[in-house]
């Protein structure tokens, strides 16, 4: 399943990924560029300045004077280079100083002044840059010559000190970049989380719904492109309660219409005053239309009610005894036993003439498909914090497909004698899930069916 913050973060990290490697890329080439040109300006600049001091001292004979203010290595003297100063008091220099090289040559090949001493180059063959020394220690340099003096002044960079540089220059920019791009993706994580934040509240209140629960939702502060989705809810949820409620106005109303019609037809059979083998087929019949027209107006009684269930608290024994006592008659007339495995402790919340009507049809449905014979018991346990109630009998039991379809009205997969109408356990399930319950259909062991029945202990109910 497609996640739409997952989709933006992505988009985002690969979007700010390539941005940072263009821009790095970028930074980087013209960074290098740019520093190769400062650098060249640089030494053309230092190689003018350099030839007017050479020129005004050749001119004054004072050269060896110009050597020594610019700390020069005088060749002609042998003057060793490590006996020169690299920094005074007041002079404390720079540790790239001997990175620069100057160099003053006659036209007749004398190298008049040199500075680092051990400048490895060898005397200029024509003005302007060049890249010159040995393949793994390069110079960068520029010469200047000048016919009237017969002089060439050269000044140099060594490569490795302007890739230096250039790598220095180039991390200050790049590294912040490096730096500040994962807080920017955190930062955008945390701006899409917040801006999605009115989707999941949404998410939120429609998974803690019921789903009877057809109130509009509210849009007020919603972002605006959040409102249309809310309003077609909302207008989806409208149409959704005006078919649930003509369902239920028909259903009332098909009811209450039959009932009339089924009353005089039983006054009427009895006017006829047949024999009763001539009549058993259509009372049983009148009986089963009655009984569905009754269970009929209980669910349009009871599914109105959904949301405002009035609840109190109640004992389980007490109910559970009366029913069997009262069911007794109807389990006997099939030879069976009523067996109630009772829990006095168990308290919970609810409505009374509904838990009655839930344990009524679950007990009648035992009754009706439980062997000739046989034992029906009703099980009070507290199970995991919750009320058991449990109907087992002995029965022909359900299918897994059978599971599926049962709670739903109108099926009845085992046609067993009796006026059932396929009703009692959708409208168990139903006052059930009212109550905050659950109803589970199982396996009794041995053959036959278990409906189970869970509802929250009275410290626990939902009120």
């Amino acid at each position: 399943m497609r996640s739409i913050r997952g989709f933006l973060m992505l988009m985002l990290v690969l979007l700010l990924s390539v941005s940072a490697a263009i821009t790095i890329f970028w930074t980087r080439l013209h960074t290098s560029h740019e520093v190769e040109e400062v650098f060249d300006a640089s030494l053309a600049q230092a190689s003018k300045v350099m030839h007017g001091l050479v020129v005004d001292h050749l001119e004054r004979h004072t050269l060896n004077e110009l050597q020594s203010s610019v700390y020069l290595a005088h060749i002609a003297d042998g003057q060793n280079a490590d006996d020169l100063a690299t920094g005074t008091a007041d002079d404390p220099g720079h540790p790239y100083e001997y990175q620069v090289g100057f160099q003053v040559w006659r036209f007749d090949g004398t190298l008049l002044l040199s500075s680092p001493p051990q400048f490895p180059l060898q005397m200029p063959v024509a003005p302007g840059f060049e890249l010159i020394g040995e393949p793994d220690q390069p110079w960068r340099s520029y010469s200047l010559r000048d016919p009237h003096n017969q002089v060439w002044i050269r000044a140099g960079h060594q490569m490795s000190f302007r890739h230096e540089l250039t790598d220095q220059v180039a991390n200050r920019v790049l590294v912040p970049t490096l730096v500040v791009l994962p807080l920017l993706l955190l930062l955008l994580s945390l701006s899409i989380r917040r801006g999605l934040k009115p989707l999941d509240g949404i998410s939120h209140e429609l998974n803690n719904r019921r789903s009877d629960d057809l109130q509009p939702l509210q849009h007020n502060g919603l972002p605006a492109e959040l409102v249309p989705v809310v309003a077609a809810l909302n207008g989806l949820f409208e149409r959704v309660g005006a078919v649930l409620e003509r369902e239920r106005r028909f259903t009332a109303d098909a009811a209450h219409e039959l009932r009339t019609p089924l009353a005089a037809l039983r006054i009427h059979l009895e006017k006829l005053r047949l024999a009763p083998q001539q009549t058993a087929d259509l009372v049983r019949g009148i009986g089963r239309m009655e009984r569905v027209v009754e269970q009929l107006l209980m669910l349009a009684r009871i599914e109105p009610r959904r949301g405002q269930l009035p609840r109190k608290p109640l004992q389980l024994s007490p109910l559970c005894c009366d029913l069997v006592a009262q069911m007794y008659p109807l389990a006997l007339a099939r030879n069976l036993q009523i067996e109630l495995e009772d829990d006095p402790s168990l308290q919970v919340s609810g409505d009374e003439t509904l838990l009655v009507i839930m344990l009524r049809n679950l007990i009648e449905n035992g009754i009706r498909y439980t062997r000739d014979g046989d034992t029906l018991l009703l099980r009070l346990s507290a199970r995991d914090g919750q009320a058991d109630i449990a109907v087992i009998d002995h029965g022909p039991g359900l299918d897994e497909e059978a599971r599926q379809l049962v709670l739903g009205r109108f099926y009845r997969q085992h046609r067993a004698p009796g006026d059932g109408a396929g009703l009692g356990l959708s409208i168990a399930a139903l006052i059930v899930e009212l109550h905050e319950g659950q109803l589970v259909l199982e396996d009794t062991p041995g053959g036959g069916l278990t409906v189970r029945v869970r509802l929250p202990l009275l410290e626990q109910a939902v009120f």
